[in-house]
This record gives structure tokens, sequence and C-alpha cells, in this order.
């Protein structure tokens, strides 16, 4: 689980500051444009540290919806990238959960109308984490040699003798930690 530092960044909050208002400039142009924002938005933006996600929105029964950003994205990223993040989180923010198709719809009203790419997938913007140091099982095919790393207990640390690597070696696992 992604934990939320409570601190808000300033640089993100701005950035919000300014999406909100391009959404209700873009609502004022366009009379077919709707991008109900729910007003028990929390407008300071948390921050987090992970390597998996960019962003993300929470909302329990006695809070608001609370957005929260990635540090690393923050630091590395471009402003429009930062705008359309948030923009991704202010849609689950108006109650659509998960990226089906009423999430698709409102992604694709936004990219027709403000040019924003909501659905969109960064790439090198997040550190990826170095998992010899973070693993605790090494797996090393017997024939090829090829090592393979584990966080947790999977099948194939429990039950190596049963899988074969695709040169059709077998597998011996070693504990790291």
């Amino acid at each position: 689980m992604v934990q939320l530092i409570t601190t808000s960044n300033s640089k993100a909050n701005t950035l919000l500051e300014e999406v909100l208002c391009e959404v209700e400039q873009a609502k004022e142009n366009n009379q077919y444009f709707s991008f109900p924002i729910s007003n028990q938005l929390d407008k300071t933006v948390g921050t987090f540290k992970s390597t998996r996600v960019y962003g993300y929105c929470i909302k329990t029964p006695y809070t608001p919806y609370k957005i929260a950003l990635n540090e690393y994205l923050l630091e590395k990223g471009t402003d429009r990238e930062i705008k359309e993040v948030l923009l991704h989180e202010l849609v689950h923010a108006c109650g659509i959960n998960g990226h089906k198709w009423q999430f698709k719809n409102q992604a694709n009203r936004i990219y027709c109308v403000m040019k924003y790419d909501v659905q969109k997938k960064y790439t090198g913007i997040l550190p990826r984490k170095n998992r010899e140091e973070h693993a605790k099982y090494k797996v090393i095919c017997n024939k090829c040699g090829k090592v393979f790393y584990r966080m947790k207990r999977s099948n194939l640390v429990k039950y190596p003798n049963i899988y074969t690597h695709s040169c059709g070696g077998n597998f011996t696992v070693e504990k790291v930690r």
C-alpha cells in the first residue's frame, strides 16, 4: 500500500488550482462538456513515495476526496504530465471508480475539449526498484544461469522443483535476507 505523506506540496496545489480553472473555462466555452467536480474535494494535494503509481484519489465515509501525487513525478515530471495525472485523479473524485467505460468516456471528453490525455501511461519518470536490494529470494536456473529475484514467497520459491525454465533447466532457490 502506498503511504500518504500528510504534507502538501505548493507546486501540486498551484497546478491543481490551474487545472480546476481550466475545467471551469472548458465548461463555460463548451455547453456539452460536463465534468462534475465533487464539492467534497480537499484542495490540498498530498505527496507520497512509490515506484509504481503516479497518483491516487482516496475517499472515506468521514473525509473529503483527497488527491496525492508521487514525489518523483513532482520532481521529474513536466507541468503538463502533472496536470494530466491531477485530471486523472479528479475523474475519480467525480465518483468514478476503476478505469472501465465510465472512466474512459469522461477521459475522452477531457481529451476532446481540453487536449489532456488522462489515460496516458508515463514511462521513465519513476525510479525502478533495484530488485537485488529488496529481494528476499534469488532463483537461479541450473542450466543457463539466469537469475530471478522475488520479494515474496511465491510458488516458484516454495516449489522450485515443479517448474522448469524456458531453456529446460531446473531452479535452485537461495534466501537472500
